[in-house]
């Protein structure tokens, strides 16, 4: 097993959540965007606004979405960003949502998580097992009204129970490194030799 690594971010000063909801990543069908973007039509809080950043073969399909559903004061769209650009958006959302269909290992997560930012994911990943008591999961991705109900409920938790959440990601241990994983790959190989 070779799992990625918890990346290094900026020292970033802890600032209180903005009210958006972010995905960054690819714009496909495996990322199940068409049916966010319809759970955030349809949320009872309408003061949080989705950014999309990114860019793939769904984009067109997800702008028509949005203009569909009259949301385009709350569905907003940016071009891929990377480095410090994307932590500080990262670092000053709410919440990272990914409603993907499966993904083996987001490196997006680890990032959150890094700048202490609360996820909503999929429950069909590597990280349900061992991430299960620190992010909160969709067990049914295709099923709109979940992650309807799921949105929901995280953006009216109050203030302490936020900060709860933010301070459980302070509990995971985030010591596996690049350094350790060019370690356990070198290893991998040693022993492949042998095959």
């Amino acid at each position: 097993l070779l799992p990625n690594a918890f990346p290094k971010v900026s020292n970033w000063p802890e600032t209180p959540g903005k009210k958006q909801l972010l995905f960054a990543g690819r714009f496909t069908k495996l990322k199940n965007l068409q049916r966010l973007i319809e759970a955030v039509s349809k949320l009872e809080n309408r003061d949080y606004q989705l950014f999309l950043i990114g860019a793939g073969p769904e984009e067109k399909k997800l702008r028509q979405a949005v203009k569909n559903l009259k949301l385009e004061n709350r569905v907003i769209f940016k071009k891929p960003v990377f480095g410090r650009e994307l932590e500080q958006l990262i670092k000053e959302s709410s919440w990272l949502i990914l409603p993907s269909i499966s993904d083996i290992s987001p490196n997006i997560v680890l990032k959150a998580i890094a700048l202490n930012t609360p996820v909503l994911m999929t429950k069909h990943s590597g990280f349900y097992d061992y991430l299960s008591d620190h992010l909160f999961f969709l067990k049914y991705p295709f099923n709109t009204e979940e992650l309807i109900a799921k949105l929901d409920y995280l953006l009216e938790l109050d203030p302490a129970h936020y900060a709860s959440v933010k301070h459980a990601l302070t509990k995971i241990d985030q010591g596996y490194g690049f350094e350790q994983m060019l370690e356990r790959f070198l290893l991998l190989l040693s022993l492949w030799k042998f095959y």
